[in-house]
């Protein structure tokens, strides 16, 4: 059967001829848009009058006559609402824009299913007056309870007010843009003769109103991208909003396809080692490709993060490659320059001098490499052991060497308005300090961002008290803006992310982020309107978002012959699993239909691009700071940062130079983390060597919430933990300590031995090559008497990262840093403690209470860590730190390094 656009194509030139001028297509992209334009020339064969092609959000700024404003600007305009309201007790724009995203994405979606907005804040105060009511009669409700209780009031009153001013604007959210659509489409006079709606598969309640008016007119036409297998079973989920969306619009004028049963298909489900080697994966196979196939191969990035990799690694005589497809800035090259420029700027205007450390973090960036490699001037900066130098100082230093270039870069700190610094780094950037096309890109499209925001800021009369202030505003509004590219849809190979594939059909097809929780996406959506609110007004759920994700996975692989989904063993929690659609096809899809699917399991060789590598050689005054380092006693993180890239751990531990921290988020995960480590300590350390009974543990639980607001408010005011974003991530990890208890407490029933032996202790020797390891552990229990040393983990552990082969320098790769970390703690303990003859190590993981006993590391498949492997374990340090500390090597990038703070390359 024909691609479904080639079929819109041919029912739009059957109803109206080549007198299209008067219509309107709804895509749901732009690249469906460029397709559809091929197909309709290809069938009129000569010159016509083309539709206005539109998306959603156009069409419906096109009916209510107003404008869908940008992220930044809508959160400027909520914060002139919430000063109009809060008055003096209005927060500063820093600490505002905290939980203000979360707000206005809740208040969008509120709007865009046109919930009535008193019936809804009227039951959240009604939930909340619920669930603060005390069972002693006649208790009042506390002063804590009062304030949530007016929260619920006050933003309510900020959703009417921000209301108010998106109509005074006539600009505002998607969702208030489509309420208003909803509310004057019965009174609009269409600018078109017929709107054709194609390939829509979840449409919101608003814009089904507005697409219901316009078809009892008998001016719609909708086009369903549908295929039987899906459609006609109420159980797939793949269906769900497609069903309901032809039950409002009708059957439309392109039937559904069969393509997923009759078309032959051959999927292969490809695991590589780490997520990185999945674009060295698909650069191989694009290579050994003749330039047809690759003019007929798309590369689906389910993993959009991957990007940036994939045009790292891909040959240089790989043809055309072009890309469709919204990045975030903060995960491109360019933020992290950007990021350093800020901190830069922030203590040269606070100090009046140049933090070395940050400095040559900033000129080490790799968009600057061509500045730095082999400059006598950068290795003087980089041997001094002073923490900071004068401005001008530096700028000697640099035009010592006539490393020009440096100095424009170092003077474009001198202005005291940040936007005039960027402005002037973007400048000189672009001006030939930088020559790689896709650096350049990024650059500007970075430029034209942070420009738009400053006009907007600009527009409301913000003035920031201080420069921090102003580089932690700066941060939150550009951090989540996206960069959009758009190649050419017929020029070699396609490379799109996982959204821009709807309507479009293709034949072969290499998908990278084939990971489960990647595809589908794990809702990380965050809301403070609790669930059963949500679910009671219709607002979006986690089940929506995977029935959504599972539509354009289906209708993604329905016309294709040929698809390779590329997983890594390190993205699941189960390692080597696919994403849970492949098994679906292999349990559903296949028995009935001409699909095979194979699994395979690679290793790869990679063939790189040629581009600028760091590569800082051991000077004497370097190699005299790592043997001080080592006689002081290296933690063994810093060995875990050694195996992923030795260049991070030069610029982290050699020269001291820390990631990017917002300081303004005074709950950031750190924060939270360290007071459910101090909350565990306090409440183990009365009961040290003795043994701890599950009724002990369950009188905790009680005095879990207390005890994180006890430590949190030493640093944060308790006004701004009890409301909002931060009361949120509290109630979270309340919770999950909790369940961990309980769990604990049920597990000690069954089992009961469990001895603190300590907490949050220190734990060192010395290798036979002088040098020393050193580092702290959580706590160390003796559980059945057999010594536990565990780690508490607030966030995600995967389990395959803590099993390693054996205690070869060979079997550890970047992805075993942790299982490093905790044979570090095993080997200092048995040499701190000869009688101990065996011991377990491993962590607790916080968010997984079914696992309270904790997740154990293993060797060859044995959790337990015997004195007869002591010898190995010994030889196994040596070899690393003899490698990190008496041996020549540079501290180099490794390319496979995803996380990097300065190097990334």
């Amino acid at each position: 059967m024909s691609a479904f656009l080639e079929r819109t194509a041919e029912a739009m030139v059957a109803e109206h001829g080549k007198d299209l001028g008067r219509l309107a297509v709804i895509l749901p992209g732009q690249r469906a848009g460029a397709v559809l334009r091929k197909y309709l020339a290809k069938r009129i064969g000569e010159a016509f009058w083309s539709p206005e092609w539109l998306d959603m959000g156009t069409f419906m700024e096109r009916i209510a006559h107003v404008r869908q404003g940008k992220r930044s600007d809508l959160l400027l305009m909520m914060y002139r609402a919430h000063r109009t309201l809060a008055g003096e007790r209005a927060e500063p724009l820093d600490a505002f824009l905290q939980w203000a995203p979360v707000v206005l994405r809740d208040m969008s979606d509120v709007d865009m299913h046109l919930v009535d907005l008193d019936d809804l804040y009227r039951d959240l105060r009604e939930m909340e007056i619920l669930d603060s009511w005390s069972t002693e009669l006649g208790e009042q409700l506390s002063a804590g309870q009062q304030r949530l209780l007016g929260h619920w009031q006050d933003t309510g009153r900020l959703h009417r007010l921000m209301h108010t001013l998106m109509e005074e604007r006539a600009l505002g959210s998607s969702g208030w843009v489509a309420r208003q659509a909803a509310l004057h489409v019965a009174g609009t006079e269409l600018p078109w003769e017929t709107v054709w709606c194609v390939g829509a598969n979840a449409l919101e309640p608003a814009t089904t109103v507005v697409l219901r008016q316009i078809r009892s007119m008998g001016r719609l036409q909708v086009a369903w991208d549908a295929d039987h297998y899906y459609l006609d079973d109420p159980d797939q989920e793949a269906g769900r909003f497609l069903r309901r969306s032809i039950g409002s619009l009708g059957q439309g004028c392109i039937p559904p396809t069969n393509d997923l049963l009759e078309r032959p298909r051959s999927i292969r489900s490809v695991i590589v080692p780490e997520r990185f080697a999945q674009a060295q994966f698909a650069a191989q196979i694009l290579q050994e490709m003749d330039p047809d196939q690759r003019g007929d191969t798309t590369v689906v990035l389910a993993d959009e993060e991957l990007l940036m990799p994939l045009l790292s690694v891909m040959p240089g005589d790989s043809g055309p490659i072009n890309i469709t497809a919204g990045i975030p800035l903060s995960r491109l090259p360019v933020h992290g320059l950007v990021e350093n420029f800020l901190d830069l700027h922030a203590a040269f205007h606070g100090s009046g001098h140049l933090e070395l450390n940050g400095l040559l973090g900033f000129l080490s960036h790799p968009f600057l490499a061509a500045l730095t490699q082999g400059t006598a001037c950068f290795n003087q900066l980089t041997r001094s052991e002073r923490r900071s130098m004068p401005k001008d100082e530096v700028i000697g230093v640099l035009a010592s060497e006539n490393a020009m270039a440096m100095v424009a870069l170092i003077r474009d700190l001198e202005h005291p308005q940040l936007h005039a610094a960027l402005m002037a780094l973007f400048g000189h950037l672009a001006e030939g300090i930088v020559q790689d096309a896709l650096a350049l890109e990024q650059i500007y499209r970075a430029a034209a961002i942070h420009e738009q925001l400053y006009a907007s800021l600009s527009q409301e009369g913000i003035l920031f008290p201080d420069h921090t202030t102003e580089r932690s505003v700066y941060r939150r509004l550009a951090g989540d803006e996206r960069l959009g590219y758009f190649g050419d849809p017929e020029q070699g190979v396609q490379v799109m992310g996982f959204l821009e594939t709807r309507a479009l059909s293709r034949s072969r097809l290499i998908v990278l982020g084939a990971n489960d929780g990647i595809l589908p996406q794990a809702s990380q959506q965050q809301s403070f309107i609790p669930f059963d609110i949500r679910r009671a007004y219709g607002l979006p759920l986690r089940a929506d978002s995977e029935a959504i994700s599972a539509y354009h996975t289906y209708r993604m692989l329905q016309s294709a012959t040929s698809c390779t989904m590329v997983s890594d063993a390190g993205g699941s929690a189960d390692p080597g699993e696919p994403s849970r659609f492949i098994a679906q096809w292999e349990h559903e899809l296949v028995p009935r239909s001409r699909t095979s699917v194979e699994r395979v399991l690679l290793a790869l060789s990679s063939t790189e691009r040629p581009q600028a590598r760091i590569a800082i050689q051991r000077s004497n005054a370097i190699q005299q700071h790592v043997l001080k380092w080592a006689q002081r006693g290296i933690s063994p993180s810093a060995l875990g940062v050694w195996l992923r890239c030795p260049l991070d751990l030069y610029f982290s531990y050699v020269l001291g130079i820390k990631a990017p921290e917002d300081r303004s988020d005074k709950l950031g995960s750190d924060v939270l983390g360290s007071a459910v480590h101090e909350v565990f300590q306090s409440f183990t350390e009365p009961h040290l060597n003795s043994a701890l009974t599950p009724a002990i543990l369950r009188s905790w639980v009680p005095e879990v919430r207390d005890s994180l607001l006890r430590i949190l408010t030493k640093q944060t005011l308790y006004s701004e933990l009890e409301q909002g974003h931060s009361r949120l991530r509290i109630d979270m990890a309340t919770k999950a300590v909790q369940d961990h208890l309980e769990q604990e407490a049920i597990r000690l029933e069954e089992h009961p031995s469990l001895i603190p032996i300590a907490v949050e202790t220190q734990l060192s020797a010395v290798l036979p090559n002088g040098v020393r390891l050193t580092g702290r552990c959580d706590r160390i229990d003796l559980r059945n008497d057999i010594v536990h040393i565990l780690d508490l983990k607030t966030g995600s552990v995967l389990d395959n990262t803590l099993k390693v082969k054996g205690l070869e320098r060979s079997s550890f790769g970047e992805d075993h840093g942790y299982a490093l970390q905790l044979l570090a703690y095993a080997w200092a303990y048995l040499t701190m403690y000869p009688n101990c003859t065996s011991l377990r190590t491993g962590v607790i993981p916080l968010q997984r209470a079914s696992r309270s006993e904790g997740i154990h590391l293993s060797i060859h498949g044995n959790d337990l860590i015997s004195r007869a492997q002591y010898a190995d374990l010994t030889a196994l340090f040596v070899d690393l730190t003899n490698e990190l500390v008496h041996s020549d090597l540079p501290f180099t990038h490794s390319p496979t390094s995803m996380y990097c703070t300065c190097c990334v390359a």
